[in-house]
């Protein structure tokens, strides 16, 4: 394990992405094109390309793009590369997940979402795994899904591993879906792990809730002017283990045990502690000061 306190914080990032960045920013050419701000493994798509993105190498399956909706379908698809993440994407757009699909990169993150990027993952009965480095040359490349800016998964099943980090940075809400995510975390920092380092506030969790590991929390810390978010777990330290988000309908739930250590605070279902006030929380079913309450 590499041991490099080197969090891609938002005062970083622009620094040390440099080589993401440069994807985006090709000579251009004598044909007017239209870049979409999305890269699958070594290619930005463009209005030159998108109707064959399934002929990209390293990539089997099928990929299509609609630039009118902006939605990209991954259909029974796998993205594999090695000196490049599997997916950079750098706008609002929707992926809508139909059958089993697969991105892996051996050398650098599975997927990177860059600052502009606002993604909304998706598709009933679909599943996305995604597959960061396991060793590299730095932290930023050990992990499976990167967050620079928003990301939304929503009625499908998601899986990130990282050598580092599952689910790492931004800004996230999950919403009536499967996630699974697994990160080692590192030696030089005690907030490295699973999902770890979100931005701002806490993930937004809507018809789902953290199943397990159970009894954890997102312990709040700062870093500079900003605020920062892990998942820690009851041994107070953050989790490195499988971390695995489920769906459910908290209202159908009938017995829940209490005991008086968590009398007080807020929790969802899983016994998770919340930070947030109830009136800023999601409707569904919390344990408010050791009682069940239904927010409507």
């Amino acid at each position: 394990m590499i041991t490099m306190n080197i969090n891609l914080l938002r005062n970083t990032y622009a620094a040390t992405a440099a080589m993401v960045i440069t994807l985006f920013a090709q000579p251009t050419t004598i044909k007017a094109q239209t870049s979409y701000n999305f890269q699958i493994a070594d290619t930005k798509v463009t209005s030159d390309n998108y109707k064959d993105l399934s002929k990209i190498a390293g990539v089997s399956g099928n990929i299509t793009y609609e630039p009118g909706t902006k939605t990209l379908t991954l259909e029974n698809a796998t993205i594999e590369t090695n000196e490049f993440p599997g997916m950079i994407t750098n706008a609002t757009m929707k992926i809508v997940l139909i059958g089993n699909n697969t991105i892996i990169s051996k050398q650098r993150s599975g997927l990177t979402n860059q600052y502009s990027g606002d993604i909304t993952i998706t598709g009933k009965g679909g599943t996305l795994s995604v597959k960061g480095a396991e060793e590299s040359d730095g932290l930023d490349a050990m992990i499976g899904i990167g967050n620079w800016g928003r990301i939304t998964i929503k009625e499908c099943t998601v899986e990130a591993v990282g050598g580092a980090a599952g689910l790492y940075s931004g800004l996230w809400k999950f919403e009536n879906c499967t996630v699974r995510a697994k990160g080692n975390g590192d030696e030089g920092d005690e907030h490295f792990g699973s999902i770890c380092w979100l931005w701002d506030e806490e993930p937004y969790l809507i018809d789902c809730y953290v199943a397990s590991p159970t009894s954890t929390e997102w312990k709040e810390y700062k870093e500079g002017n900003y605020t920062y978010y892990s998942l820690y777990g009851a041994d107070k330290k953050v989790v490195t283990g499988w971390v695995t988000i489920t769906s459910g309908d908290p209202a159908g739930i009938d017995n829940i045990t209490t005991t008086n250590t968590a009398t007080n605070g807020i929790y969802n279902i899983g016994g998770m502690r919340l930070s947030k006030e109830i009136k800023d929380l999601p409707k569904g079913l919390y344990i408010v000061n050791g009682k069940k309450v239904v927010k409507k």
